[in-house]
């Protein structure tokens, strides 16, 4: 399917895979629209946009970033190409909510994910840290090469779901990799990026193993009753 991707996170949960659709098509030709939904087929507050080209995706994402609606700021962020190879990789740039962010940083809502697969999409880190609690927002820190660091800064709802997610996820296996997990912190100081470009992060992303490291995921965690484990699944989709 030909198009360009965009992710938009911090969805009220009563918005369907129609409203998304609608309200996107201001900014172009939207292609599809889906809703990530749990098993029993409620909202889990997030979803992706595909808009016929580029620019009109861009404009999407110029246009809706911080947007209010029905109560919270939805978060949207570029996606995939879908038109182009596996291997066209583009270069990314971080964000304010990224840049700066390390990891060992006091309690708060926010948390610092280090030791990622690459192949780690935003689509993922929701997938991933919804079984704990609603997540607010989940972006990937990239390098200096625009290139995926193995990092994220993920902030929850509440930092008591940030402290669970330290507790649940730290060491955690996840896509081969044991994760990383502690409260961010931001600004320049002592702490360190917990996965830095050094002898263990030289490594190619091609040699990951091609997995639905998210879907995985959320079956194999164990953790306490906060944890949700529950796969996503797309809604109907309105091809026309």
């Amino acid at each position: 399917m030909a198009g360009t991707e965009v992710f938009v996170g911090n969805l009220p949960f009563s918005v369907t895979w129609q409203t998304l659709k609608d309200l996107m098509r201001s900014a172009g030709d939207v292609v599809r629209a889906d809703i990530k939904q749990n098993k029993w087929g409620r909202s889990r507050g997030f979803g992706t946009v595909v808009f016929n080209t580029p620019e009109e995706a861009a404009a999407a994402v110029e246009k809706f970033q911080g947007y209010n609606l029905e109560g919270r700021q939805i978060d949207i962020r570029p996606g995939r190409d879908l038109s182009k190879k596996d291997r066209d990789i583009p270069f990314h740039k971080n964000t304010p909510f990224t840049e700066g962010v390390t990891g060992n940083g006091p309690e708060s809502a926010v948390i610092f994910a280090g030791n990622l697969p690459y192949i780690t999409t935003e689509s993922d880190l929701f997938e991933l840290f919804e079984t704990i609690g609603h997540v607010n927002k989940a972006e990937i820190k990239y390098n200096e090469q625009g290139r995926a660091s193995g990092n994220a800064v993920v902030e929850f709802e509440l930092v008591d779901l940030a402290a669970s997610a330290i507790q649940n996820l730290h060491g955690y296996n996840y896509g081969g990799r044991d994760l990383l997990i502690t409260f961010a912190k931001r600004g320049s100081g002592d702490s360190v990026d917990i996965a830095v470009d050094g002898e263990d992060a030289i490594v190619d992303a091609a040699e990951d193993a091609p997995i639905d490291v998210a879907a995985e995921a959320a079956q194999e965690i164990e953790a306490d009753p906060v944890v949700e484990q529950e796969p996503a699944v797309e809604a109907d989709v309105d091809m026309n």
